[in-house]
């Protein structure tokens, strides 16, 4: 029922799009995405994916499903960053007693410290 009501509402918001003028419509991907964007996606989304990011940690996750929380993390919020940044960002979230082995390893690329607790 939701999926019905979401489409609906797409139509219409399409149809008043395409009646207010020929040259609103949008003629690319990204241009169509950014109007739907723009319409639908509350002001405040952004500035609570950076939040739930920025103070993720491991907890009771797996390193590897921890990992993968981040990645998909930074994608969701376009954070495209190096790798020695995203090393530190995930070695600030892992639980304490795993960065005390980390602190023992010599690691120099950020890969091997995935697979080394997977």
């Amino acid at each position: 029922m939701l999926l019905v009501s979401l489409l609906v509402l797409l139509y219409f918001w399409w149809n008043d799009l395409c009646n207010a003028k020929a040259a609103a419509i949008p003629q690319t991907w990204n241009v169509l995405k950014q109007c739907m964007e723009s319409r639908f996606v509350p002001p405040y989304y952004q500035r609570d994916l950076h939040l739930k990011l920025q103070s993720l940690k491991q907890g009771d996750k797996g390193v590897e499903e921890y990992y993968q929380e981040l990645l998909i993390g930074l994608a969701r919020c376009s954070i495209h960053e190096e790798d020695d940044a995203t090393a530190t960002r995930f070695f600030g979230g892992l639980n304490r007693d795993i960065q005390d082995i980390l602190d023992y390893k010599d690691w120099n690329r950020f890969f091997p410290i995935v697979s080394s607790f997977s």
